[in-house]
């Protein structure tokens, strides 16, 4: 029985892992760039899936031509077709950034349908490279300067480990002392 225990905490353990590992791995909706924390368009999301080592070299290479230097903090979106486009995503994300406190400094890219932003706030700077491919919009963006905005779903991601951790143990707990109180020649405990 004791086993059972074990194999349920080391259940609960994989699950937590397999779900942490796909979130990470499918594409998903996202209103912010995580590292910037401003608003992007509608209808974004994440882009992390495939050719990650390419995007990074491209955006790095974009901020370089800059004069900037990327920091290991990248983010990586997309628009499908029917978002509106380029010019309309690029747009409402200029409001978003706005509106956060960033200034937006826009500059032609290395091809004609790439557009390269600069934007600043207080506490931070990024590089952010706009492109059009196949009817979908991309944006890749890294931080030149300061640290990446704060993960809102960080904690709540860090609490779900933390209540699975305590619900595994307190079940591990709760077998281990049925099976001490059942095992042959222990007298029963008294509480």
């Amino acid at each position: 029985m004791g086993s059972l225990a074990q194999r349920f905490l080391l259940g609960l353990i994989a699950i937590a892992m397999l779900g942490a590992a796909s979130a990470r791995a499918e594409e998903r909706p996202t209103d912010t760039d995580w590292r910037t924390g401003a608003a992007v368009a509608p209808g974004a999301m994440t882009w992390m899936s495939d050719n990650v080592a390419n995007k990074k070299q491209l955006i790095e290479q974009t901020a370089k031509a800059q004069g900037k230097t990327c920091t290991d903090k990248f983010a990586f979106l997309g628009w499908g077709i029917g978002n509106g486009g380029p010019p309309v995503i690029m747009d409402k994300t200029r409001e978003g950034y706005e509106k956060a406190g960033y200034s937006v400094q826009q500059k032609p890219g290395s091809i004609e349908t790439e557009r390269v932003w600069i934007v600043r706030d207080a506490a931070r700077e990024a590089v952010i490279l706009w492109g059009a491919f196949g009817g979908s919009t991309i944006y890749l963006s890294c931080i030149t300067a300061g640290e990446p905005a704060a993960s809102p779903g960080r904690p709540l991601y860090i609490g779900l480990l933390a209540a699975l951790g305590l619900a595994g143990f307190l079940v591990g707990w709760w077998v281990f002392r049925r099976v001490r109180a059942r095992s042959p020649g222990r007298p029963p405990s008294a509480s």
